[in-house]
């Protein structure tokens, strides 16, 4: 033999790797009362992605669960951090922005009569629909029916309307 082996070790460094959160998306307009879809982004790790929204009182996260809280505008972020070890760094985050918008509260004046030269009747409204288990409890003001004729108005037809109702 002309050769003799001499074998000199060496290192093989494995390092953490990276990763990617994809198919992150949210509804970006929604409506107070709106049931929205349940969040899905995954990790390319195949690690579990978490979420938190900046204004839990607009859009709440419980686990993968998204709770329309009230009107205004949060964002929604995706976080994958890695596992705990060295194996997978973090992954960059994700946004979404979800604008809520307030609910229309569609209100009705009931219509109603009367002898001339008599007082109005008492004039009642109804409204909704409202969201969830909502009722006008939640309201600060409740709206209130109005006309223009009083008992002195001669025979004839009066526009009932309806006004004040306030929800901040």
């Amino acid at each position: 033999p002309n050769y003799h082996f001499v074998y000199h070790g060496s290192v093989l460094t494995v390092v953490a790797a990276g990763q990617q959160i994809e198919d992150f998306a949210v509804q970006p307009e929604v409506v107070y009362g709106d049931v929205l879809p349940d969040l899905n982004a995954t990790a390319t790790s195949g690690l579990q992605v978490t979420y938190s929204s900046d204004e839990p009182t607009i859009v709440e996260v419980d686990g993968v669960h998204l709770f329309v809280r009230g009107a205004g505008t949060t964002v929604i972020r995706a976080h994958q951090d890695g596992d705990g070890s060295a194996d997978f760094n973090a992954a960059f985050d994700l946004n979404a922005t979800i604008t809520v918008h307030p609910r229309d509260l569609e209100v009705y004046a009931d219509a109603a009569s009367r002898a001339y030269g008599e007082p109005n009747p008492a004039l009642t409204l109804h409204y909704g629909p409202f969201a969830a288990d909502e009722n006008k409890s939640v309201l600060d003001a409740e709206p209130h029916a109005f006309t223009a004729a009083d008992e002195t108005s001669p025979a004839g037809t009066y526009d009932l309307n309806a006004t004040g109702g306030f929800d901040p």
